[in-house]
């Protein structure tokens, strides 16, 4: 996925515990699909460990990849764990790597 912008959460920031992410460093990011909608143009939830993640993104490849890959974490949507970077210009826009998937011997999110 191409860069996408991350907000600043910060209700979201104090329930969640993660650490923050560095700068340069990749870090595990949760991608979620929404309940009942099998539409490959739906909003996809994306969010870190820490709530310093926390943004939607559209993209059909990827919630293919959730929708084949994911785990159930409802009725009908699905999580996967993926890769993300700080963009280098920006550090409000990631970089989301899906080749490469997280695993829980990674991280635990």
């Amino acid at each position: 996925v191409d860069l996408i912008r991350a907000f600043v959460n910060s209700k979201l920031q104090k329930k969640r515990k993660g650490p923050r992410p560095q700068p340069e460093a990749r870090f595990p990011v949760e991608v979620v699909s929404e309940e009942d909608n099998p539409s490959s143009k739906q909003q996809l939830i994306v969010f870190d460990a820490s709530g310093r993640v926390d943004t939607c993104v559209q993209n059909s490849d990827l919630f293919h990849l959730v929708s084949e890959c994911g785990v159930l974490c409802g009725l009908t949507s699905k999580r996967l764990k993926v890769w993300a970077v700080f963009d280098n210009d920006s550090d409000d826009r990631i970089r989301l790597f899906y080749h490469e998937l997280v695993t829980t011997s990674d991280h635990d999110l």
